[in-house]
């Protein structure tokens, strides 16, 4: 079973009404794990006849219903077949496994019936007999005694015959699988898409800023066609709606190195164009595999590692520089620091959060450094603490005081803290 088709009530719901529809008796779905089975999937929806819902009207009747189901069903999925069994209230149901490529996922629960024959009737009777003695008046067992009576009623071998409803449901969750591979492999794609979008744009604002440079006025219109494109691209990325463009947040284990590593990549052409050297400097085996959802993480450090590139002063023979990613122990969290030598920010600019928020730009980065539209942190920031994370920011003064602020080299961190259990649950 996959979480895309437990999330999807509406879906299954429609199933089990078609199977109640055509077989005329209530059904319930359990999902598998294991040996054991995880809750009735219908939740309250499922349409109960009238003796069960006088069941469930006695005290802790919903609890003991629940219960009971859910140990019957467990014992089908251990067994691997179906079992025809009797619930605590003495109607019979059938317990049926449902294979899915070869693996027994699902339970569907049907019946709540009586069946004809002296050996069912006394297992009925008697638990009939343990339910009446909790009636608190005759008149109220009279009355549970007549809607039991009202029971529909079945040869074992109707019952069993309804299985040939089976098929159309194993059917429908081979459809369900399907599609969640098909869209795993989407993601895939889209993934792929984003992360080979973002240097394009890089490389397409590399050469606008060269396009006034001797013999470049002949390609200077197909520049600005690039231009025109990767700035619509970056629209997209950089808007508010960014979030909806990656898609819903899917928080799956994963490789942080790797996230980085690609981040770096991206990217490294153009630290490469500014004579900027890159280096992860924590050893391979030492990053750990943690909880996260992997377009958004990725998107987060493509720009933190995009960012830690922009705003680097150009590198050259006579000046080493670099750009430094290293991860680290921080308690419950796993931090990664980007550091850069170049374009500062001000105390005031961390302590008041302005960075984070939307549509800001640093107020040192003008000239050749004011690029973007300000929206690339906010969302980073949205992301991690989507993540149970935080980001944090520091950034002093490593020159000389004399030049203008904008040329005053700084060196900036930007620690990410991601925890190792992983989840969602951040605004």
């Amino acid at each position: 079973m996959t979480q895309d088709f437990l999330a999807n009530k509406q879906a299954r719901l429609m199933l089990l009404r078609a199977f109640e529809s055509v077989t005329g008796v209530p059904v319930g779905i359990f999902e598998g794990r294991g040996n054991s089975t995880v809750g009735n999937l219908i939740e309250n929806e499922r349409v109960s006849g009238e003796y069960c819902r006088m069941i469930q009207s006695l005290p802790g009747g919903i609890e003991l219903c629940a219960a009971d189901e859910h140990d019957r069903a467990a014992s089908a999925l251990t067994a691997g077949e179906p079992l025809l069994s009797v619930c605590h209230a003495g109607l019979f149901n059938e317990s049926v496994p449902i294979d899915i490529n070869g693996e027994a996922k699902v339970v569907l629960l049907y019946g709540e019936a009586l069946i004809r024959g002296e050996k069912y009737q006394q297992q009925s009777l008697e638990k009939f007999c343990q339910i009446a003695q909790r009636m608190s008046t005759s008149s109220d067992e009279d009355q549970l005694w007549a809607s039991f009576c009202r029971v529909r009623t079945f040869e074992s071998r109707e019952l069993e015959a309804l299985r040939s409803m089976l098929p159309i449901v194993e059917w429908f969750y081979a459809l369900v699988a399907q599609e969640a591979k098909l869209r795993a492999n989407f993601e895939d794609m889209a993934h792929e898409l984003q992360t080979r979008m973002q240097p394009l744009i890089a490389d397409a604002e590399g050469l606008y800023e060269k396009r006034n440079l001797p013999g470049m006025g002949e390609i200077d219109p197909l520049i600005r066609r690039v231009m025109a494109s990767s700035m619509a691209l970056d629209t997209v990325l950089q808007s508010q709606s960014l979030g909806d463009w990656l898609g819903d947040y899917s928080f799956r284990g994963g490789d942080l190195l790797r996230v980085v590593r690609q981040a770096v990549d991206i990217y490294r052409p153009e630290a490469e164009r500014k004579e900027v050297d890159i280096r992860i400097a924590t050893p391979d085996d030492e990053w750990p595999k943690l909880k996260f959802s992997r377009d958004h993480l990725q998107y987060a450090f493509n720009n933190l590692v995009q960012n830690a590139v922009k705003y680097s002063f150009q590198g050259g023979p006579e000046r080493y520089r670099f750009i430094r990613i290293s991860g680290r122990e921080a308690g419950a969290f796993y931090c990664v620091e980007i550091e850069n030598f170049g374009v500062g920010i001000l105390q005031e600019e961390i302590d008041g959060g302005l960075l984070f928020r939307d549509g800001y730009q640093g107020r040192l980065t003008r000239g050749e450094y004011r690029k973007g539209a300000g929206k690339g942190l906010a969302f980073v920031h949205r992301v991690i603490s989507k993540h149970n994370g935080k980001i944090t920011v520091s950034c002093s003064l490593v020159g000389s005081q004399d030049d203008p602020p904008q040329f005053q080299p700084h060196l900036t961190t930007f620690s990410v803290l991601l925890p190792y259990d992983g989840g969602e649950g951040g605004k």
